[in-house]
């Protein structure tokens, strides 16, 4: 099929490549442009949506409309919806760019002037015809130089930098001295009809062939050096300057865009942009609606070995309703290794150039760091802010615009390690106050705890600054105001152990649990064992994450955590504690046995070994206790049973010893206690029924003894009567003991 027009890829690995447009003009055809399959033109770029944008072709020409793409369709800088194309007209759809190019005229090749090979006579004499609009430019005064050779380059060739932004103690790079104004720059474009009317008027061709050549390539660099044109954004371009020490070998000024990686997660993207920068050609920018992120990582540089610590910088400007954050993401080698990132706080959006920081040190076993961008939409989300297909509904995104991020080493005394034994702390985050803003804890550099932040209430980013103290494996760390704690622990760690410890003692959780109300975490065991104290009780839980798991406790005001990792005083303690216990048991005192046990677990639980014993030497004892509950339970339903008060009085005696034995048991001990009261109960009633029955009996026998004249019998009689009488059920049910046996022994006499 014979088509009259063409798309030329200005940027990306296909570029020079032209893709005709191949569609009826006479029935209107549709030409789309998309990353996804079945477009008349698929770009697997990240920055352009699933079905970007279409080029309609008419009988009067090309229309380019935008189909609700995320990342925009720009034209000389600016978004748009629908616009007319001509000849050699440029548009971006996201990051790539694209020329149109029409059949019917001379198309100019890649990186040239034209499509042909230009052929010049050699005139009389040279003969320049300059714009009317405006004159040409002017050098400055003799301070000027020419521009580097190194930046003014073919158009559309990448400029690789040499080196990256200084940080804020480095001067300002200073501006180019090559200075034109709007109108001027629009005087070095050259057009193939300048060409033309030349041939005519020329005399001097070879030099005229010079001579464009340069006026063209000092033009596209200058071009290149400033803002697009209507962007709002027309500051002079400055030269990328020079960052001893940086760890970004390319990428960090955005020339390029390798190195980076786009977090496709998130609603709004990271899109290079001429209108971005700051230094060089390209910045990159975020259009960001209320409530969007848009998230950008550097890909991950070796530390160096004669430094942990890094500092990372980036110049961020946007506005109002837009905040930057620089982040650290520091990991080790392999795809299954831990890794953490902590985030500077928020820089809101100015019309300036200002400097955001962040510092950090890499924990034990971490050697690799990545810089991560991330910005945030800070405008009230809108309802209706995209359509359901993803376009706009008129209401604008805010920019945000980043450049010359460098990571360098840092020697800031904030950072340093802190060491005890084969324990490590280090800062991994730290404001531009020297305040630290997380902490990771390794052994053996291995990581244990990746991360311990405390974050703003209500928020998941902000990190409250923490004050930290103590030394020799035990150190404090006091947060500035009241907030969130959330802590990262490594799935080694916690699969071997994870308690809380409180007034309900030592309690042991799997990885998932809500609200243990405690003043104390404990993770792993043994030498590898984390003490996360709190100076009040604190309601945590725990989540998993992976293998990991994430712990959480609200904390108010005023609090302070110590992070304990030297146990060897508490491991003393606990052994005399476990010794004690099991020479109470020998002699028999089972109650102060459990007593001590419990006591090791309630106060000093941190030998792994000591903490089993306990809590086998617990359950042994109680299983005791429940079978001598269950005997002594069978030997009364006995005693009922042949209703004899000997058995009763034989058991409550028993019962009365196992309560001695578990004294100080707590609740064994009251378990004995309430039987022998219920078995006092039942005995004084069973005495008392006796001795009603025996009370008529004795009446029965004085009858017949008065009848038969036996006086003395009859006086003895009744004497035993009433002394039976006196010790009734009245003095039974209170002493039960002496009652009990003086009835028996005189129903034995009889």
């Amino acid at each position: 099929m014979d088509y009259q027009y063409a798309l030329r890829f200005e940027t990306g690995e296909r570029r020079g490549e032209v893709v005709p447009i191949l569609v009826d003009a006479a029935a209107g055809g549709v030409f789309t442009v998309g990353r996804r399959p079945g477009n008349s033109l698929q770009v697997t770029d990240v920055s352009v949506s699933g079905q970007h944008a279409e080029v309609a072709v008419s009988a009067g020409g090309v229309a380019l409309r935008d189909l609700g793409s995320t990342n925009g369709t720009q034209v000389g800088g600016r978004k748009v919806s629908e616009i007319e194309l001509q000849h050699l007209d440029q548009f971006a759809l996201g990051a790539v760019e694209f020329t149109l190019l029409d059949r019917r005229q001379d198309a100019p090749a890649p990186g040239g002037f034209g499509g042909e090979e230009l052929m010049l006579e050699e005139p009389d004499e040279l003969v320049l015809e300059e714009p009317a609009a405006a004159p040409m430019p002017t050098r400055r005064p003799a301070q000027a130089q020419a521009p580097d050779p190194a930046q003014a380059q073919a158009p559309g060739m990448s400029q690789a930098p040499t080196s990256a932004p200084a940080p804020s103690s480095a001067p300002a790079p200073a501006p180019m001295d090559f200075e034109l104004g709007d109108e001027e720059e629009g005087s070095l474009v050259i057009t193939a009809d300048d060409l033309a009317r030349s041939r005519k008027s020329s005399k001097l061709g070879p030099v005229l062939v010079v001579v464009l050549a340069a006026a063209g390539a000092g033009a596209w660099w200058w071009t290149g050096q400033k803002s697009d044109e209507g962007a709002g954004r027309a500051d002079a371009s400055l030269a990328v300057a020079a960052v001893p020490g940086n760890l970004i070998p390319t990428g960090y000024s955005f020339e390029k865009t390798e190195g980076w990686a786009v977090d496709e997660s998130h609603a709004a993207f990271w899109d290079p942009s001429r209108s971005a920068r700051r230094s060089g050609r390209n910045g990159i920018r975020a259009e960001l609606f209320g409530g969007d992120l848009a998230v950008i990582a550097s890909d991950p540089v070796r530390l160096p070995s004669t430094s942990r610590s890094v500092r990372a910088v980036a110049q961020v400007r946007g506005e109002a309703d837009t905040a930057a954050r620089l982040g650290l993401r520091f990991t080790g080698a392999g795809d299954e290794s831990p890794s953490v990132t902590v985030w500077s706080e928020p820089l809101t959006g100015s019309e300036d150039w200002t400097e955001l920081a962040l510092e950090g040190a890499a924990p034990r076993g971490m050697d690799r760091v990545s810089v991560v961008l991330r910005g945030e939409g800070r405008a009230a989300p809108v309802s209706g802010d995209r359509r359901s297909d993803g376009s706009d509904s008129g209401v604008e995104p805010a920019s945000l615009d980043v450049d010359d991020v460098a990571l360098v080493p840092s020697d800031a005394a904030g950072l340093r390690l802190r060491e005890h034994d084969a324990w490590s702390m280090a800062v991994v985050g730290m404001n531009a106050e020297g305040e630290a803003l997380a902490v990771a804890l390794s052994v053996l550099d291995q990581p244990k705890v990746s991360s311990l932040r405390v974050h703003r209430a209500g928020t998941s980013h902000d990190g409250v600054a923490l004050a930290l103290a103590g030394e020799d494996g035990a150190w404090e760390l006091t947060p500035a105001e009241a907030g969130e704690l959330v802590l990262r622990a490594e799935g080694e760690l916690v699969s071997e152990g994870l308690a809380t410890l409180g007034a309900s003692g030592y309690v042991a959780h799997g990885m998932s649990f809500e609200l243990s109300k405690a003043r104390d975490l404990l993770l792993g065991a043994d030498a590898g064992l984390v003490r996360i104290s709190s100076s009040e009780p604190l309601q945590f839980s725990s989540k998993p994450s992976g293998d990991d798991a994430v712990l959480r406790a609200s904390l108010p005001a005023g609090v302070t955590l110590r992070v304990q990792v030297e146990f060897s005083d508490e491991r003393i303690q606990a052994e005399r504690l476990a010794l004690q216990a099991m020479e109470l048991r020998k002699r028999g005192s089972r109650g102060a046995a459990l007593a001590t046990w419990q006591t090791l677990l309630s106060t000093v639980p941190f030998d792994a070994g000591l903490v089993d014993r306990a809590v086998v030497a617990q359950s042994e004892l109680g299983a005791e206790a429940r079978a001598s509950l269950r005997e002594l339970g069978a030997e009364l339903e006995r005693a009922r049973y042949f209703g004899l008060s000997g058995l009763f009085e034989e058991k409550l005696g028993h019962a009365l010893a196992l309560a001695k034995e578990y004294e100080g048991s707590g609740k064994v001990e009251e378990q004995f206690l309430q039987l022998a009261g219920e078995i006092k109960a039942e005995l004084a009633g069973l005495l008392g029924e006796n001795d009603r029955y025996e009370r008529l009996r004795l009446e029965g026998i004085s009858k017949v003894l008065q009848a038969d004249g036996a006086l003395n019998l009859v006086k003895r009689v009744d004497d035993y009567a009433s002394d039976l009488g006196s010790t009734g059920a009245g003095e039974s049910g209170s002493a039960g003991d002496a009652g009990g046996s003086g009835a028996a022994g005189k129903e034995e006499e009889r």
